[in-house]
């Protein structure tokens, strides 16, 4: 099977988005990580820089510094996986990008592609109307 990316996103795909204009918010928010990376590195590079173990604000700093990078990070990779044409759970914030498991059974949509949700195990699919094609998921 061919993709045809252009063709495709000149119609949009089933959602009604257009992927270019979500692979920018998607870069966007990778860029938005990154610069909440560079932040933490910073404080760290001059906390360290006074030879010295950074004092109680300035490690309450940084550690309030790593959370918002990795929060900003899970958002730049849901964001992604959107782009890219992942199915997404919300079970949790960010949303969890979701894997394909198997495809239907069901006659009148055979061969439609069923997802997982790594995190919750939400599927899809009801769980007897599809044919598993990777191992169980463990709980």
């Amino acid at each position: 099977m061919v993709l045809n990316w252009a063709a495709e996103t000149s119609r949009g795909d089933r959602n009604g988005d257009r992927k270019p204009a979500r692979l920018g918010a998607g870069v966007g928010a990778f860029k938005s990580a990154m610069d909440a990376i560079r932040t933490v590195v910073e404080l760290i590079r001059s906390s360290r820089s006074n030879d010295k173990t950074p004092s109680s604000e300035e490690q309450a700093q940084i550690d309030r510094a790593i959370a918002e990078a990795d929060k900003l990070a899970k958002i730049a990779d849901a964001q992604t996986a959107k782009a890219l044409g992942f199915e997404l759970c919300h079970c949790k914030f960010p949303p969890v990008a979701m894997l394909t498991v198997g495809f239907l059974d069901r006659r009148a949509d055979a061969g439609k592609p069923v997802h997982e949700c790594p995190q919750c195990g939400r599927l899809t699919s009801g769980p007897f109307s599809y044919h598993r094609t990777v191992p169980e998921r463990l709980p």
